[in-house]
């Protein structure tokens, strides 16, 4: 029985305070959980919490153990986490429990769920009151025996989470995390997601080397009480004295700008990267029939498919030859010019891959049968090499670890430079003046703004950021050369310091 996408999609991101944690042994069997025959023809749609914005709320960060609730087609996996044959039948729905846990300051709600892949499940802007991440409302196993992925199977939840020492999301994507409180003392929320690679599946496909790699990987998640951006750190260890071989990638699901409980991408959402060629795999050059040919083979000037109503089918890109330095890329909702942005340091982690079912993927109903797996939204990762099945070596003894800093963004309609603390844009405005846009992420400290060109000071002001709508400037004749913008807190740290072209 089909449900109407709007509602039936509310029931994607619910948190039920219950208390308890579903066992590993429920994780990996579809036999638990309230199974119905015919759709949910007895499941109540319950109401999704959406947290709401106080411009005068205590600066604090809080963390809250609590329950989440999601469904998925039924299904029951073997001992090696693989679909167990014809226990799939893409109609029966189940209902699946799972611990996780809440990090919450004034701006931003984070919803962790270390039980299903060590994920970040949920990020929240408290003073837009929406979603920036993606959130599947029906799980739906897919490709089952095709030999493409490790378990020879995947099931999409969403969110941010690691995916290692394989491509093709990992080994560890449905396999519960263990999880630490590292500190919570009011100014500071952060924990730690953690697993080591002890997986040896006999019966993983061809092309992927079934031993153990030992990997140790600790995903580190921190919320500060001033901060309007989350913060994390990825810590890979080979803790034994022989080389390893090994990929890693940080998958994002993202869907800015969206109702919670409802998050999607639709055909306002813009892929912003700072970048100009991408690469295809052969089967999938179809996708760029409308991109401009480079010189190289099957590499394009990525041009239409930064928009996501450009997809007309599912296909995967490749930043070429990888992200070139830049420290910056994600996604706007032009809709309500909201977005989602990852800074790092993308020469620790070169490689991003472009993901989406295609814009058709809107129309799908997620509750009309598993056949129809594809979901709305964009998945962008980031990987420590170039592109899936390029493997990079572990030495023995070697820690390889980064920051990643996942900021929200509104009122920005692209951006052009990044820090750790801010979003930048300069665009040329209707009435042919010059615009400087920004989002600090550390919305509580005055910003001191100053602009030169050609070495005249032409702006030098105090600015205070505007956390619902963003900030935005418009100089003074300022055509022709190179600005120099420099933005500094209260402190007189330099928070951003760089040239710019308009």
């Amino acid at each position: 029985m089909k449900k109407n996408w709007m509602l039936c999609a509310f029931l994607s991101l619910v948190l039920m305070i219950t208390g308890g944690c579903i066992s590993s042994d429920e994780i990996q069997s579809a036999s638990s959980g309230a199974n119905t025959e015919s759709g949910l023809a007895d499941y109540s749609v319950p109401t999704v919490q959406v947290p709401v914005y106080d411009a005068d709320w205590n600066q604090s960060v809080t963390l809250t153990e609590t329950t989440i609730k999601w469904l998925t087609y039924s299904y029951e996996l073997d001992r090696n986490n693989s679909v167990i044959s014809r226990s799939f039948d893409g109609k029966t729905l189940m209902e699946r429990e799972f611990k996780a846990y809440v990090i919450e300051n004034e701006y931003l709600r984070v919803t962790l769920v270390p039980a299903f892949g060590g994920r970040i499940l949920s990020l929240i802007y408290k003073p837009t009151g929406h979603e920036e991440l993606w959130q599947n409302p029906v799980g739906a196993p897919y490709l089952i025996g095709s030999q493409i992925f490790y378990h020879d199977w995947l099931m999409i939840y969403g969110g941010i989470f690691p995916t290692f020492p394989e491509p093709e999301h990992g080994k560890t994507w449905l396999l519960p995390w263990d999880f630490e409180i590292i500190t919570d003392n009011g100014e500071m929320v952060e924990v730690q997601m953690s697993f080591v690679d002890t997986i040896d599946n006999p019966h993983a496909p061809a092309n992927y080397p079934t031993t153990a790699t030992g990997i140790e990987c600790r995903f580190t998640v921190r919320l500060d009480a001033d901060r309007a951006a989350l913060d994390t750190h990825v810590q890979l260890k080979n803790p034994g004295s022989d080389p390893v071989s090994y990929e890693y990638w940080t998958n994002t699901g993202l869907a800015p700008g969206s109702v919670p409980g409802h998050s999607i991408a639709d055909e306002n959402t813009e892929i912003i990267v700072p970048i100009e060629k991408v690469r295809l795999p052969e089967w999938y050059l179809s996708l760029a029939k409308n991109e401009e040919p480079a010189s190289q083979d099957r590499v394009y000037i990525l041009d239409e498919l930064r928009w996501f109503k450009n997809w007309k089918q599912s296909g995967i890109l490749y930043a070429y030859p990888n992200m070139g330095g830049e420290n910056y890329w994600g996604v706007i909702n032009h809709a309500n010019e909201e977005g989602i942005f990852r800074v790092a340091d993308n020469t620790k982690t070169p490689g991003l891959k472009f993901w989406t079912f295609g814009i058709d993927s809107v129309q799908i109903d997620p509750f009309g049968g598993a056949h129809d797996f594809g979901r709305p939204f964009i998945e962008l990762w980031a990987g420590v090499t170039e592109e899936f099945f390029f493997k990079t070596p572990l030495e023995g003894g070697e820690i390889y670890e980064f920051d990643e800093t996942y900021s929200p963004s509104v009122g920005l309609g692209n951006v052009i430079a990044a820090s750790e603390n801010l979003l930048v844009n300069l665009h040329w405005n209707a009435e042919d003046r010059l615009t400087l846009e920004w989002f600090s992420m550390l919305p509580e400290e005055p910003a001191q703004i100053t602009i030169r060109q050609e070495g005249k000071l032409i702006y030098d002001e105090t600015v205070y950021s505007d956390v619902r709508m963003g900030n935005s400037l418009t100089l003074p004749d300022a055509s022709g050369a190179i600005l120099e913008l420099s933005i500094t807190d209260a402190s007189g740290e330099i928070i951003f310091s760089e040239p710019l072209q308009p």
